[in-house]
C-alpha cells in the first residue's frame, strides 16, 4: 500500500501487515491529513498531483518500503499541497479537475516517471484556481 498526505509525506508498506482490526498507517502533524491510499507493486508507478497543477509519476523502485505501517512519512513530491495519489501504467489515461470546474485529459506516458524526489511537470495550467480531484481510466 502506498499512503499519501495533504503535505506530500508518503509511506509504503505491504498490505498484509495491516490486521483485521486496522491499524495506523502514517504518522501525520496535527495540521497534516491522509488524502489518499493506493495499491501498488514494487515496480509500478503512482501518480501525485499538487494543487498547483503539477505532477508526477514516482517510481516505486525509488520508494523504499518501510517494515512495518504506522512510521512518520518521506517526501513523496515537492508540493506545498497534494491532491491526491493513484496508481498508473504507461496505457493510462489520467482526467483533473479544477475548483471552477475546468477538466483536463491526457495520457499517463506524457508524464516521465521518476524515482526521486521531484517537483513534477505542468499537467494542467491554472491561473486564480486550483485543481482539487484526479482520476485514472484503463482502458478496456
Amino acid at each position: 500500500l502506498f499512503l499519501t498526505s495533504r503535505e506530500a509525506k508518503a509511506i509504503r508498506f505491504m498490505e498484509r501487515q495491516v490486521p483485521a482490526r486496522g491499524c495506523l498507517g502514517i504518522r501525520l502533524d496535527p495540521t497534516d491529513e491522509a488524502v489518499a491510499v493506493t495499491a501498488v507493486g514494487p515496480e509500478d508507478g503512482v501518480f501525485l498531483l499538487g494543487e498547483d497543477g503539477q505532477g508526477t509519476i514516482r517510481l516505486m523502485s525509488g520508494f523504499t518500503a518501510n517494515k512495518a505501517p504506522g512510521a512518520g512519512g518521506k517526501v513523496a513530491m515537492k508540493s506545498a499541497r497534494l491532491v491526491g495519489a493513484a496508481s498508473v501504467s504507461a496505457d493510462d489515461e489520467l482526467f483533473v479537475i479544477s475548483r471552477l470546474g475546468k477538466l483536463i485529459r491526457f495520457a499517463a506516458e506524457e508524464i516521465p516517471p521518476k524515482e526521486g524526489v521531484v517537483q513534477g511537470v505542468a499537467c494542467m495550467s491554472l491561473r486564480a484556481d486550483e485543481a482539487v480531484a484526479i482520476a485514472v481510466v484503463s482502458p478496456s
